[in-house]
């Protein structure tokens, strides 16, 4: 099955996001790609999320993983409406997510 362009576009962000050096005024931006992306491709993102949770061999890295995942697609009352507020929430939810998981994961 070939690969949609939305779908490596998420590959990519998330693989920037959560591995890569960038500067901290990108994740705004990214976030804001991201959320629509996430989105567009909710079976490649918890496909995704689940493989970052099972990379954990940590039982304490895993349960924080799997928490920071959750709350980066539902805190602060984030819905599936694509509008400013919902852009303002997912940004926030976003650096949140990396503060939490972020260390842990470079030095895997």
């Amino acid at each position: 099955m070939q690969e949609g362009i939305l779908s490596r576009f998420l590959q990519l962000l998330m693989q920037l996001l959560l591995f890569e050096d960038y500067s901290p005024d990108l994740v705004g931006p990214a976030a804001d790609a991201l959320f629509p992306l996430i989105l567009c491709e909710q079976v490649l993102y918890q496909k995704l999320a689940s493989e970052l949770i099972e990379r954990q061999t940590n039982p304490t890295l895993r349960s924080r993983m799997a928490s920071a995942l959750q709350s980066l697609t539902s805190a602060n009352q984030l819905s599936s409406a694509l509008d400013r507020m919902n852009y303002q929430r997912f940004r926030k939810n976003m650096n949140n997510f990396l503060i939490e998981v972020r260390g842990f994961l470079r030095t895997m």
